[in-house]
């Protein structure tokens, strides 16, 4: 079994859509996980190969019965879709993501252990280096409701930080909260007074921010 999971490993990583069909008739397990916890569908996402290449592997895998929640078991425990969200875009990474999500819907929960951060996350800490590709995938994200407002790093607060106006106003139109602070207790709003964005900012009328925090804690009573 585990012959043929190095054979499937290899020819995800390749792209080989012929040998993978033919690894899976002969009975290789579609969610076998490595010693470290790497399964056949983390390993397409880390391919290089063609984007039609990519596309057809993963249709043959996902009808496999291949598990898109499952993490690997390094301290960053990624799933596929933190896998390739953590890659720079390509023209076909709108489609895998968007594949991904429909076959597991939950997958969009799922936060970087390591960094505590979303897939949206993920996509945004690249804002200094933008393009249509990740802008696409932003897209593709929001459209399921990826949360604006959870994990440790906000995309918000990372598209303002690289003054990434066209990515900030997207953001802001699906309920990112300008007033939400990170891990670093910083706030979009001070990267929009540092950028000068205040009047364009006033200029537009923003949804109401969804806001997913914590409760705050309760002070205990002291018993007299």
């Amino acid at each position: 079994m585990k012959d043929l999971y190095d054979e499937l490993r290899r020819a995800c990583y390749r792209g080989n859509e012929g040998e993978i069909s033919r690894l899976l008739a002969a009975g290789a397990d579609v969610n076998h996980q490595s010693n470290r916890g790497h399964t056949a569908l983390l390993h397409l996402m880390r391919s290089r190969t063609r984007s039609d290449g990519v596309l057809a592997c993963l249709d043959i895998l996902l009808d496999a019965g291949a598990e898109a929640t499952k993490r690997d078991w390094s301290k960053k425990g990624q799933t596929p879709l933190i896998a390739i969200c953590s890659r720079k875009a390509k023209a076909h990474t709108a489609a895998i993501v968007d594949r991904l999500i429909r076959a597991a819907p939950g997958v969009l929960d799922n936060l970087d252990r390591r960094l505590g951060s979303s897939a949206l996350a993920h996509v945004c800490i690249r804002a200094d280096r933008w393009s249509d590709h990740e802008s696409r995938v932003v897209r593709v994200l929001l459209s399921y409701g990826a949360e604006t407002n959870t994990g440790d790093f906000l995309p918000l607060v990372l598209a303002a930080e690289s003054r990434n106006w066209p990515l900030t106003e997207m953001l802001l139109y699906a309920g990112a909260d300008p007033s939400a602070r990170d891990c670093r207790h910083r706030s979009a709003k001070y990267y929009f007074w540092q950028n000068g964005w205040e009047k364009a900012l006033a200029s537009h009328s923003w949804p109401v921010p969804k806001v997913s925090r914590p409760a705050p804690r309760r002070r205990r009573r002291r018993m007299k």
